[in-house]
């Protein structure tokens, strides 16, 4: 970073808006991709990398620790650096009551196979909440038009899995929504869906907890989702 460089009028006390960010040259990414298989793709195209490269250099926005735009930095390293960074989580219920829950497909770099929330974004840069959540349900679920209702207020979660070289901290934000038709999963994002009464997905937790993924645990703890209900 170089203190001060073009910030000088950043109404949000930026340090500044410029930052080094490696020895390899940022990659270009469309402004309005029609889907994150398209920006990945791209990527792939402009870096000759493989699949799960590309996703790693995909660029997310990072923070510091008071919520303040720092600048753009490849994925694979926000993650590897537990840099913050924003996301957005949706739990989309049917009509009855019941919640849609997602298996992540084998592919993901972090948390394969694992059962999650019904969606869950990273931000692209620029964008908002609610935004992310409404691309993920279009991107992810196949439906658009649904009504976002913020649950809780913007969380800081850190999910530190050294292990793994994964050092997850994320601003969150989750909303429910009401699916206006059935889901019609992307295969290339999500392996299945399955619609499960809360008092039956509350079992399955008991009884299953590592097949969920942490981010969906700490939903439940912290944000009380599934109401006691049969």
């Amino acid at each position: 970073m170089v203190p001060g460089f073009g910030s000088s009028d950043c109404q949000r006390g930026c340090g500044a808006h410029l930052r080094y960010l490696g020895t390899a040259w940022p990659v270009a990414v469309p402004q309005v991709p029609d889907s994150r298989r398209q920006r990945l793709a791209y990527l792939r195209n402009r870096a000759g990398s493989d699949a799960m490269s590309t996703v790693s250099d995909e660029l997310l926005e990072t923070l510091d620790e008071t919520g303040q735009l720092l600048g753009l930095v490849p994925r694979g390293r926000v993650h590897a650096e537990g840099l913050w960074h924003r996301a957005a989580h949706v739990w989309l219920f049917d009509a009855d009551g019941r919640v849609y829950v997602q298996r992540r497909s084998a592919t993901k770099d972090l948390n394969p196979n694992r059962w999650d929330v019904s969606v869950g974004e990273h931000l692209q840069p620029g964008e908002g909440y609610g935004d992310a959540a409404e691309r993920g349900l279009r991107e992810e679920l196949g439906l658009s038009g649904c009504r976002l209702t913020p649950l809780g207020d913007v969380r800081g979660i850190c999910v530190d899995r050294p292990e793994l070289g994964i050092h997850d901290h994320e601003y969150q934000q989750a909303f429910t929504a009401l699916a206006p038709a059935v889901p019609q999963p992307d295969p290339e994002e999500v392996a299945c869906v399955e619609r499960v009464a809360t008092g039956a997905l509350r079992r399955w937790l008991t009884a299953s907890p590592e097949v969920f993924t942490p981010g969906f645990h700490r939903d439940i703890e912290d944000l009380a989702v599934l109401a006691e209900a049969p």
